[in-house]
């Protein structure tokens, strides 16, 4: 026979709960206290704890061949074409390419950029990642582009080429 225990807080409102439903209670409080925890794990267990899981950092584009920088430019009418080869290990992968154009200096700063994955471990193989961008030339004379990432080091390194639009 189940006894009834009684609150006297709830004397007047009737509170009744038998010891079944105080185990029954405290079960399902436990158990939703599991599944906050465990939601609250498992996305920290993908994610380094000092911040995101890969980061952008600027392309190693020296310090891997004799003939570095990998750089190509090619130019149709006032179209100029510009591929960087930039490189990394298992941890690096192919980013974004910024570029900016001055006309008033007729300079074209280019700049790739790779993302690097941090917490995991990564092969070491090299890989070779090719960025693309394309820059209209509007005035005619020497342009200047300048290429701008790092060496193998991770010291940042600067290259000028030049372009004739005639």
């Amino acid at each position: 026979m189940e006894s009834e225990t009684t609150d006297e807080s709830c004397l007047e409102t009737r509170c009744h709960t038998t010891p079944l439903e105080v185990g029954k209670q405290m079960r399902v409080s436990a158990w939703k206290w599991i599944w906050v925890i465990a939601f609250a794990i498992v996305p920290a267990g993908c994610h380094s704890p000092s911040g995101p899981d890969r980061e952008l950092v600027p392309g190693i584009i020296f310090g891997f061949f004799a003939d570095d920088p990998q750089v190509s430019l090619s130019r149709e009418g006032p179209i100029l074409t510009i591929e960087v080869t930039t490189y990394g290990d298992g941890c690096r992968s192919k980013g974004e390419i910024r570029t900016t154009v001055e006309i008033e200096t007729r300079s074209i700063t280019v700049a790739p950029f790779d993302w690097v994955g941090y917490g995991r471990i990564c092969r070491d193989t090299l890989n070779e990642f090719d960025h693309f961008a394309t820059v209209g030339l509007e005035a005619e004379g020497q342009w200047r582009v300048i290429l701008i990432g790092d060496d193998i080091d991770g010291e940042p390194v600067q290259f000028e080429f030049t372009v004739v639009k005639g």
